[in-house]
C-alpha cells in the first residue's frame, strides 16, 4: 500500500525508540520494520496529524521517500480515515486495538518516585548495600515508594532465588525496607544459563526456545548467551511465575521489573512449542506482567491499554539524542501507542558506566534530567541526589518533585482517565491542541487539555522561546498571558531551578 502526504501532514510511527525522529513530514526519508522494535516497545501502528491512520495485528515495514508513505506486510494494511486531527485518529485506533484495563499499576507508581539499585549497586549488590541505600534515601528526606532490587540478586540466571551469601536473610530485609515505606521490586529476565540446573530439567522438559534441530537455541544478550524460556509453552510460563509468586508468599516480594524480552524471531531459525506471529512472544512475556501489582517492562509489543510500568531504554549522561534529549519524543511515541504508564530512563541516565569516578558528574545534565522525568506519568530514580549534589542542584531537584507533588492530584485523573478511557496522560501538544502549529515540537508535552510543559534541555540556557496554544496561560511563577487562536511564542529568562509550566485558566 502507498498514499502520499496531506498537505502539512504529520506522521507518527509505532517504534518508540524512533521517537526522536518524529514527527515525519514529507521532506524526510525513514524507514522501519517494525518486526524489529527492540531496543523499546512497539506497536503496528501509524498516526497522522489530519486524522489517517494504519492499525494491524501483526508487524509492518514503513518507508517513507519523496513525500510518499509506503507500507507492506503479511497482513494486509489498510488506510482508515477517523476524522481530521491526530486526536480523531488516536481515539479511532485506542477504540479497535487497546485494552479498557479498567485499572493502572498500583498508585505508589505515580504518588512517588520508582528507585532502582542498578547505578547505585550495579552486580555487586547485596543486602546490607540494599539497605544502605533505602536508609540513604529516607534519611536525606526522600519519599519511599517502589523499590527495585536489580541484577544479581538471585542464585543464577533462570533460578529465581535469593542468592543466601548476597542476602543472608531477605525475609527481615524485605520486612525492614516495608516498616521505612518502601516496596520492594526485583529483576528477571526469560533467561536461563546454559549449564546445570535448572538449565537441564528445562532442557528436557522442552520449556526453551529450541533451534529448528530440536536443540535449545542459544541467543546473545548483554550480560552473554543464554537459552531463552518458550513464553508459548504453558509449562514454562509456570515455571517462572510459580518462582515469582513464592518470591512473594515467602518473603512479602511485591512485584517484579520484567527486564530484556526482546523479540526473537529475526532470523527464521527459533522453534516454538506453538506457532506465534512475529514479536507475539514479546507480547506473551508482557501479559505475565499484568498478575502483578507492580510490573516494570522495558520490551512490549501491542500491549497498549494495559496496566504495566514501561521505562525506555538505558540512557547515557548526556545532553543529545543518546540522553537528555530523547526522553519527552520518545515518551510522546510510547503516550500515542498506548503505554499510559510509562517512565524515561532513570534520573541522569541508566548506563552502568554513567558515574564515572575519574570524571565529575554533570550536576546541571542531572537537574535538567530531574525536571524533564518530574512530570512524566512515572519517574525513576537510581543515583541518589542527596549525595551526588551539591545544596543548589539537590535544591533544584527537590523542587521539581515538588512540582510534581503539586500536581498530583491531576496526574491522578489523568490516570483514571487513562485506564477507563485510555486517554492520555502525557501528550503531544498537537493531540490536545490540533492546527495550531504545535505538531513538530518534541521538547514539550501536554498534560491533558489543562497543562503544558517545556523542560530546558540545553546545557547552560538562560533563556528559552516557548510556543503555546491559543487561550489565556499562567506560567510558571504566577504571570497570565492571552494567546491568540493559532499559537504564540513567549521568551521567559529561566535559571537552575527552573522547570516551566504552562497552566490553562480559561474555560478547558
Amino acid at each position: 500500500m502507498t498514499f502520499d502526504f496531506l498537505p502539512g501532514e504529520l506522521w507518527w510511527v509505532g517504534r518508540t525508540f524512533d521517537g526522536v525522529r518524529m514527527p515525519l513530514d514529507e521532506t524526510v526519508d525513514y524507514q522501519v520494520d517494525l518486526r524489529h522494535v527492540k531496543p523499546n516497545a512497539g506497536s503496528a501502528i501509524l498516526l497522522s496529524s489530519r486524522g489517517r491512520y494504519v492499525a494491524g495485528r501483526q508487524p509492518f515495514c514503513v518507508t517513507v521517500r519523496a513525500g510518499r508513505i509506503t507500507v507492506t506486510g503479511d497482513e494486509k494494511p489498510t488506510l482508515c480515515v477517523a476524522g481530521n486531527t491526530l486526536l480523531d485518529a488516536y481515539r479511532a485506533v485506542a477504540a479497535s486495538r487497546f485494552a479498557v484495563a479498567g485499572r493502572a499499576p498500583d498508585a505508589l507508581c505515580f504518588t512517588t518516585p520508582v528507585y532502582n539499585s542498578w547505578i547505585e549497586v550495579g552486580f555487586e549488590t547485596n543486602q546490607q548495600k540494599v539497605l544502605a541505600y533505602a536508609h540513604g534515601l529516607v534519611n536525606s528526606g526522600a519519599k519511599p515508594g517502589a523499590l527495585i532490587i536489580d541484577d544479581n540478586w538471585m542464585v543464577r540466571y533462570g533460578q529465581w532465588q535469593f542468592d543466601r551469601a548476597r542476602f543472608p536473610d531477605p525475609a527481615a530485609m524485605i520486612d525492614e525496607l516495608h516498616a521505612l515505606g518502601f516496596k520492594v521490586l526485583l529483576w528477571v529476565i526469560p533467561y536461563t544459563v546454559a549449564s546445570g540446573h535448572p538449565y537441564l530439567e528445562l532442557k528436557d522438559e522442552r520449556l526453551l526456545v529450541m533451534n529448528l534441530d530440536g536443540t535449545p537455541k542459544l541467543t546473545p544478550w548483554w550480560n552473554g548467551v543464554s537459552c531463552i524460556l518458550d513464553m508459548t509453552n504453558p509449562a514454562a510460563v509456570r515455571y517462572l511465575t510459580d518462582q515469582l509468586d513464592a518470591l512473594m508468599r515467602d518473603f512479602g516480594v511485591d512485584g517484579f521489573k520484567f527486564d530484556a524480552g526482546d523479540p526473537l524471531m529475526q532470523d527464521g531459525s527459533f522453534a516454538f512449542y506453538k506457532p506465534i506471529s512475529q514479536n507475539e512472544d514479546d507480547t506473551l512475556y508482557s501479559r505475565i506482567g499484568l498478575r502483578y501489582p507492580f510490573a516494570e517492562y522495558r520490551e512490549s509489543w501491542n500491549m497498549g491499554g494495559e496496566p504495566l510500568m514501561l521505562r525506555q531504554q538505558d540512557k547515557a549522561h548526556a545532553w543529545d539524542e543518546s540522553g537528555l534529549k530523547a526522553l519527552i519524543p520518545n515518551g510522546l511515541a510510547m503516550s500515542l501507542l498506548g503505554y499510559h504508564y510509562h517512565c524515561p530512563d532513570m534520573v541522569g541516565g541508566g548506563d552502568l558506566g554513567v558515574v564515572d569516578m575519574h570524571k565529575p558528574l554533570d550536576q546541571e545534565l542531572f537537574v535538567r534530567f530531574a525536571q524533564a522525568s518530574a512530570l512524566f506519568p512515572i519517574i525513576q530514580f537510581s543515583m541518589a541526589p542527596h549525595h551526588l549534589l551539591d545544596e543548589a542542584h539537590y535544591r533544584a531537584c527537590e523542587k521539581a518533585l515538588a512540582v510534581r507533588e503539586q500536581l498530583m492530584p491531576y496526574l491522578l485523573r489523568r490516570v483514571e482517565l487513562a485506564a477507563t478511557r485510555n486517554e492520555p496522560i502525557f501528550a503531544p501538544l498537537e493531540l490536545y491542541f490540533p492546527g495550531q502549529g504545535l505538531g513538530k515540537v518534541t521538547q514539550g508535552f501536554s498534560l491533558g487539555d489543562r497543562y503544558v510543559v517545556y523542560p530546558i534541555v540545553n546545557k547552560g540556557q538562560r533563556e528559552a522561546n516557548f510556543t503555546l496554544p491559543g487561550g489565556v496561560w499562567k506560567d510558571w511563577r504566577g504571570h497570565t498571558l492571552a494567546v491568540r487562536e493559532g499559537g504564540e511564542t513567549v521568551t521567559r529568562t529561566v535559571g537552575l531551578d527552573d522547570l516551566p509550566v504552562f497552566e490553562r485558566v480559561d474555560e478547558v
